[in-house]
């Protein structure tokens, strides 16, 4: 953290160390949604993105309706997307709270207040 940088005292120590521990703990969530750069599309264990695309894919090919095998894809996609949004709501609620705790402890605010993702979000025009 470049604002910590130079300093030894113990909070500032305490603060460095949450911190990459929560940015491990949002590297390997966002790994859950998303692909990193340059890695490819998936792989053996493909992100909930890739899953979603290749359900999405394999029903534009045809204008019949879906197959139970298309229907079975997609299912098993949606409780994957299900457990990554709880997952990233437990971080939000649990870890990162605790970070922001931690630097309003300290005077420093560095990250702002969050609401949840909600699976079943339906659009609002932006609005929660």
């Amino acid at each position: 953290m470049v604002l910590l940088e130079g300093k030894e005292d113990s909070t500032s120590a305490s603060m460095r160390e949450s911190a990459e521990v929560l940015t491990e703990t949002l590297d390997s969530l966002t790994a859950r949604f998303v692909s990193p750069p340059g890695s490819g599309f998936g792989g053996a264990n493909p992100p909930v993105s890739s899953r979603l695309w290749r359900v999405y894919s394999s029903l534009q090919t045809s204008r019949d309706a879906p197959t139970e095998a298309q229907m079975l894809r997609l299912e098993r996609a949606e409780t994957e997307l299900g457990d990554a949004v709880d997952e990233f709501n437990r971080v939000l609620g649990e870890d990162v709270a605790r970070f922001r705790a931690l630097t309003a402890e300290a005077g420093v605010d560095l990250l702002p207040e969050q609401g949840s993702l909600d699976i079943d979000w339906k659009g609002t025009g932006g609005q929660p």
